[in-house]
C-alpha cells in the first residue's frame, strides 16, 4: 500500500473508533466515518469492503488476544493456574490495544455480537473434559461462568484503569475467579 493509501486507512480506522465507541455498531454511519477521516465513502469501501469488514479490523486485536489466551492451552497445564496466567496475558493485550477491547464489550447489533458467548462456550466444553467429576458440572453453567470472566476483564479496560492500577487490581481479580472456579470444577 503506497504512503497516501495508508495514511487514509490510519484516518479511517481512527474515526471509526470514535464513530462505533459514540454510537455503537448499529447507529454508526459509515459516511460520517468517512467524512471525519477525510476520506470518500469509495476510499472507506475499497479498504474494508463494508462496515462490517471495518469493525471485524478494529476488534480483530481483542479477538486474537482472547483466543491465544483463553484457548484449548487454557487446559493443557493445572488449571486453574493457566487460568491466572491467561488472565495476566489478557490483560498485556487489553492495555495494548485497548480500544479494540472496547469496542468488543459494546459489539451489539455487530458480526462480533457473539463472539464471547462463543468463546464461553468452547471454553466450557474444554472445561468440563477436563473437570475431575464432569458428569457433575453443567455445560451452560460453565459457559455462564466463562462469560462472567471474560467481561470482568473487559471492564478493567472499559472503566479506564491505568495499566497500574490493573496490575495491583490483578491479584484480587485473579484470587475471587480461580476460587470460583476451583468450587465450580471441583477442583482441589
Amino acid at each position: 500500500m503506497d504512503p497516501k493509501s495508508e495514511e487514509k486507512k490510519t484516518k479511517i480506522i481512527a474515526a471509526a473508533k470514535v464513530e462505533f465507541s459514540k454510537k455503537g455498531f448499529g447507529e454508526a454511519n459509515i459516511r460520517e466515518i468517512g467524512g471525519a477521516a477525510g476520506a470518500t465513502l469509495g476510499w472507506v469501501y475499497q479498504l474494508f469492503k463494508s462496515k462490517e469488514g471495518l469493525f471485524i479490523a478494529l476488534t480483530e486485536p481483542a479477538v486474537t488476544a482472547f483466543e491465544s489466551c483463553f484457548g484449548e492451552q487454557l487446559f493443557e497445564g493445572e488449571f486453574p493456574q493457566t487460568l491466572k496466567t491467561g488472565i495476566e496475558a489478557m490483560m498485556d493485550a487489553a492495555f495494548n490495544d485497548p480500544d479494540s477491547i472496547r469496542l468488543l464489550s459494546n459489539a451489539k447489533d455487530s458480526p462480533r455480537q457473539t463472539f464471547i458467548q462463543q468463546l464461553a462456550e468452547q471454553c466450557a466444553l474444554s472445561a468440563q473434559k477436563h473437570a475431575e467429576n464432569s458428569s457433575a458440572v453443567d455445560i451452560a453453567h460453565l459457559a455462564m461462568l466463562f462469560r462472567i470472566t471474560f467481561i470482568a476483564l473487559m471492564e478493567i479496560t472499559v472503566q479506564g484503569m491505568t495499566r497500574a492500577d490493573a496490575k495491583a487490581f490483578l491479584p484480587v481479580l485473579c484470587s475471587f475467579l480461580v476460587a470460583g472456579w476451583e468450587k465450580a470444577l471441583q477442583v482441589n
